[in-house]
């Protein structure tokens, strides 16, 4: 998404995973923090899929002001999914103009990415929040079309770094 200078709007991705411009000062910078969650060996990745467009995003979210990257990647991640998580290294920096339709607020989010962990037993205890339902994907079958916003090209990137393409499972005879 990108700003005209001219009219000073900015074009976002909609809830609704349409564009709408919207005036540059009714943005509001939202810094926020997103977990890369995956089992490499089972070939999934933690995703939330979205309650007003039915698309994959990354848990995560918004960082409060005076609270520290890390502990509200924690927060986050906790609060979609009910997971406890092990933070990894920073993987990646995003950049998003995004509209939330149903409070007509928009935002210009700056996403720090992490890989994170968690345990091999854990379950997900997250219900479905406002922002979805916390599922493990099938990294073979996920598609950008299934993303909203910038997750897809974390995914790619995330893809990339790791070659997942090394866990598909054998065909079965």
């Amino acid at each position: 998404m990108s700003i005209s200078t001219f009219h000073r709007t900015v074009l976002c991705l909609t809830a609704h995973s349409k564009k709408k411009l919207v005036p540059a000062e009714k943005l509001e910078f939202r810094p926020g923090a997103y977990a890369v969650i995956c089992r490499f060996k089972e070939g999934k990745i933690l995703l939330i899929r979205g309650k007003h467009n039915g698309r994959f995003s990354l848990p995560g979210g918004g960082i409060e002001l005076g609270e520290p990257m890390v502990n509200a990647l924690r927060r986050e991640v906790y609060e979609e999914t009910g997971l406890a998580i092990e933070v990894g290294e920073f993987f990646s920096l995003k950049e998003g103009f995004f509209y939330f339709d149903p409070e007509d607020k928009a935002y210009h989010v700056l996403g720090s990415c992490w890989e994170c962990s968690v345990a091999d037993d854990a379950t997900i205890r997250g219900q479905d929040t406002d922002e979805g339902t916390p599922e493990w994907v099938d990294v073979f079958s996920l598609k950008e079309e299934d993303c909203h916003g910038f997750t897809y090209e974390v995914f790619q990137e995330f893809w990339e770094k790791h070659r997942l393409w090394k866990y598909r499972p054998a065909a079965s005879e």
